[in-house]
């Protein structure tokens, strides 16, 4: 199981994903014990968001290195640096992916008009990327996996608060959202046949674009349009 990212240099690093150091990290998440869980993420992510990664953080926060304040991947025994490869002493409680997830901005002037301003005054840091003269802003997140995956469904932060606060969201408006927190799922609409890539697919791409509709005073819309009709 292998996952890859680039590197400042430019240059691509890859590693195997070291299922035993995850298991040693994370004595409650029993899951870890039957790989094919893991293996089916790893494999769906590396298809559609080859350069998200498993990681691990504190609560609602990732952990970095002390050395680069990177990352850490479970390579080579331990948790390491991406960047150094050096090992961490870092104690976790929260096994996740984290990745950047392209929203797009066209047909959303208010908003975009928001996030300029935002990104002039050094308050949104995040790139925009332009494929096909399509402007898509990339939203850092993480989804976190439960101790019983995946029989209950994972919990979706937004990495920090930048997307959030720079789109100044109406403040009497439900926005499915607590703090950092994305609500997902009521208890009745979980399935444990999805992976963590559908649930990315399903309802956090869908709350990225959800929030962006908010702020560009779209007030009539489906909040997640979703069918589970292939289950």
């Amino acid at each position: 199981m292998q996952q890859k990212r680039i590197l400042p240099n430019n240059k691509l690093k890859t590693w195997e994903v070291d299922v035993e150091v995850l298991k040693s990290k994370f004595k409650s998440h029993a899951w870890l014990k039957n790989e094919k869980f893991l293996k089916r993420d790893i494999e769906e992510m590396s298809q559609y968001l080859p350069h998200w990664i498993i990681t691990v953080g504190n609560g609602i926060n990732l952990l970095h290195s002390k050395c680069c304040s990177d990352n850490l991947a479970p390579i080579e025994g331990e948790l390491r640096c991406i960047l150094c490869n050096r090992p961490s002493s870092e104690t976790p409680n929260t096994l996740t992916w984290t990745g950047l997830l392209p929203v797009g901005l066209e047909g959303y002037e208010k908003a975009f008009k928001k996030l300029e301003k935002a990104r002039a005054e050094g308050k949104l840091k995040y790139p925009i990327i332009i494929p096909n003269n399509k402007r898509h802003l990339l939203v850092p997140m993480m989804v976190v996996y439960p101790s019983n995956w995946p029989y209950s469904p994972p919990q979706v932060h937004y990495v920090d608060n930048q997307y959030i606060d720079a789109l100044k969201l109406p403040s009497n408006h439900q926005t499915h959202l607590g703090g950092r927190t994305i609500c997902l799922y009521h208890a009745a609409q979980w399935n444990d046949n999805t992976s963590i890539m559908q649930v990315i697919a399903n309802r956090v791409a869908p709350h990225l674009l959800a929030l962006l509709k908010l702020s560009n005073d779209q007030e009539n819309f489906e909040f997640f349009n979703t069918s589970y009709g292939y289950y």
